[in-house]
């Protein structure tokens, strides 16, 4: 630590070409109230200045630790290098991304939260998704009303389900309390490339964790054509959510949540075949909607036209049309 002393938290940030975005998020880390922190860089060569910027401030910061990739790795196998280079002592860690900004007393405020509360593994907060520019679109709440937790305590393992309401770059995990829950040799599942740290929370909520929710917003994550939150990935993130709920959790789950782990696994299924049909790929829809058929014990109608509309021998387009026809009409019907 350069003589700042033995680190409390470890701040894991990989970056890969957001060298326009760096300054800011180096700058939110550094600005924390809570001093006692390492921030570690993972670079994956990239063709900005991001080894430049990163430089500048490991001159007047020693908490900066910085490493090089020798080649392009996904961002989900640059974090675990930053893990794997954590502070031995070090008590807690939190990702944040090098494209967003974190408010002064994020740490302060979550680290408050796990001493405060001894059964809690996981503390967290909420967040504003904000533009290119840095203006406020929404709060990450604001995504997820039916799921988001109450503030404080919670073990709110069900709800998870169907929605991660934890903001990965807003979550501070205690390091001990996940070792004794769930300890693996890698942290994150690397196949899982858009969404890792919903398969981790999923799995350390399924070994019996607690979680700690602050409802105020303390990250300002960012939506630009770069970031994995766009509209354009939703079908890769809901491919792997898929896997996740058919594949990793599969032996996973106590007796009681298999139901809920397959009424899940329907739900995106569904949901990869509904955008997969909007997006003119009409035998992939069949296939995501034929499987959430065969699984689903509810008789959705949803799934049955979305799978008629996907078998009709017509264009993708007006296919795609159709179904977005139907979904309009849906919603009227709906408020009605």
């Amino acid at each position: 630590m350069g003589g700042t002393g033995t680190p409390r938290v470890s701040v894991l940030m990989p970056t890969y070409n957001f060298a326009e975005f760096l300054p800011q998020a180096i700058e939110g880390v550094l600005a924390q109230t809570m001093r006692a922190f390492e921030l570690i860089i993972g670079h994956t060569p990239s063709a900005d200045n991001t080894a430049e910027i990163v430089a500048y401030y490991q001159r007047r910061d020693p908490r900066i630790v910085y490493f090089r990739n020798a080649a392009y790795i996904p961002a989900v196998a640059n974090f675990n290098r930053c893990y794997r280079r954590m502070h031995p002592e070090s008590r807690y860690w939190i990702m944040c991304g090098s494209d967003d900004r974190w408010a002064p007393t994020l740490l302060e405020k979550l680290v408050a939260a796990l001493e405060a509360h001894p059964e809690v593994t996981i503390a967290h907060c909420d967040g504003y998704r904000v533009d290119v520019q840095g203006r406020v679109i929404n709060k990450y709440s604001d995504l997820y009303p039916e799921t988001t937790p109450p503030p404080g305590v919670h073990r709110n393992v069900r709800e998870l389900f169907f929605a991660n309401y934890i903001l990965a770059f807003g979550a501070l995990v205690h390091r001990d309390r996940m070792a004794r829950l769930y300890d693996p040799e890698v942290v994150f599942d690397p196949e899982l490339t858009m969404t890792p740290e919903y398969a981790l929370w999923l799995r350390v909520f399924l070994r019996g964790a607690y979680g700690y929710y602050l409802p105020e917003p303390l990250v300002y994550y960012r939506k630009h054509p770069k970031a994995h939150v766009i509209q354009a990935h939703v079908i890769p993130r809901l491919q792997q959510e898929v896997r996740i709920f058919k594949e990793k959790l599969a032996g996973f789950c106590p007796s009681e949540l298999e139901p809920l782990r397959q009424e899940a696994l329907v739900v995106r299924l569904a949901h990869l075949g509904f955008e997969l049909l909007v997006a003119g790929r009409p035998r992939e829809a069949t296939q995501a909607l034929e499987e959430a058929c065969a699984r689903d014990t509810r008789g959705r109608l949803d799934i049955r036209v979305a799978r008629r509309i996907a078998r009709l021998p017509l264009p993708a387009r007006v296919r795609s049309a159709f179904w977005r026809t139907a979904l309009v009409g849906a919603r009227v019907l709906h408020r009605a």
